[in-house]
């Protein structure tokens, strides 16, 4: 480190702001381009290495496949592929940010075609098949990676017959294994986030064979446990994991006949609904995504709107020891954090891996100040 790029910096600091920070709330977008083809039920990821929401749209035509792929930069929308996933709806996408890849699986082929049990895999640039099937074909599932373990975690769906499946299935870069474990019943619609303070894959909502599901259980690699019965009863609500608020934040939705534009939280322990004068449309299916980088909750509706729940990121994230001061300590202290694997201060980009891109998200952070 170069004595000049700490002098620069010292003495910008947000002194004594508070790590809680107030939310702006939910404000609408005016970009230039709209993706298309949207019928519900789309999916949309956050890739954190090259920093945009992954959104695939599709409408598949009998004799030809139309399916597109678009990029948020959080300013604009951008066509990125017009190849595969070749799905209508329903399909479920996380991102695997230890291979910085973005999974697809599952979902509606249309047209009476039946459900997916495919897997593709998005690298930055194209689509990839993956030959490895995960059982039965299925849509409205539901996944989330768990960046702890380094597996992505994919749970229930509806299958061709709108039978209600409650597998846990995870997919580790090469293969889908089964868990065989006890949980939750069979369910569709659901919504799946990691939690990576906790370590646990959060999964609330969506509809059983007898209804819907006002549950929330919480798995940790090993055991799913029930963690609360009374929650928003949801079928196809968007839900994401704030961690710099250190929440899973949940919107929209369908209970019985009506569709919801509700903004609720979970943080551990209970449910709470927020209070937003501004709110998106009643959203059913609609895809949502983190954008850990801008701190924005993305959410994309069926009618081509785009809507970002804005929170303030923390104070001065950089200042690491708390004086006031950005200098070699903070840095050392930084480093120290690394090393000894300590995912609260040390992982800058928010995706629950220690890597080179923390490096990068903290050095940038150093250098642009407070």
């Amino acid at each position: 480190m170069k004595l000049v790029w700490v002098e620069a910096i010292v003495g910008c600091m947000m002194a004594g702001a508070a790590l809680g920070q107030d939310c702006q709330g939910w404000v609408k977008r005016n970009p230039e381009h709209i993706p298309g083809n949207l019928v519900g039920f789309q999916a949309m990821a956050y890739d954190s290495s090259r920093r945009a929401c992954v959104l695939v749209t599709g409408k598949p035509d009998p004799l030809d496949c139309v399916s597109e792929t678009w990029l948020w930069d959080g300013d604009d929308w951008n066509l990125a592929s017009d190849q595969y996933p070749c799905v209508e709806d329903g399909g479920a996408m996380s991102f695997d940010s230890f291979r910085n890849m973005v999974v697809h699986a599952g979902g509606d082929y249309g047209h009476d075609f039946g459900n997916s049990d495919q897997t593709f895999e998005w690298d930055g640039e194209t689509w990839n098949f993956v030959p490895k099937p995960f059982g039965p074909e299925r849509t409205l599932l539901a996944m989330a990676y768990d960046s702890l373990r380094r597996v992505t975690v994919m749970f229930g769906g509806e299958d061709d017959n709108r039978v209600h499946l409650d597998g846990t299935w995870e997919w580790d870069g090469k293969m889908w294994t089964n868990r065989f474990v006890p949980g939750p019943d069979g369910l569709a619609g659901h919504s799946m986030a990691y939690d990576s303070d906790r370590h646990v894959t959060v999964l609330h909502g969506g509809t059983t064979n007898n209804g819907v599901n006002p549950r929330t259980w919480e798995w940790d690699g090993e055991t799913w446990a029930l963690r609360s019965e009374i929650g928003p009863l949801k079928f196809g609500a968007g839900m994401i994991y704030d961690p710099v608020r250190h929440v899973c934040f949940l919107y929209g939705g369908k209970t019985g006949d009506q569709t919801g534009q509700e903004s609720w939280e979970w943080d551990g322990e209970v449910w709470t609904k927020l209070n937003t004068p501004v709110k998106p449309p009643p959203v059913q299916g609609a895809p949502m995504a983190y954008d850990s980088d801008r701190h924005a909750v993305v959410l994309y509706t069926q009618w081509g709107e785009t809507w970002e729940y804005l929170c303030e990121p923390p104070p001065c994230y950089p200042d690491l020891d708390g004086n006031g001061v950005l200098d070699l300590f903070d840095f050392l202290a930084f480093v120290n954090s690394f090393n000894a694997g300590d995912t609260g201060p040390s992982d800058c980009d928010h995706n629950g891996d220690l890597d080179l891109f923390d490096f990068l998200c903290y050095t940038n952070a150093f250098n642009a100040g407070c």
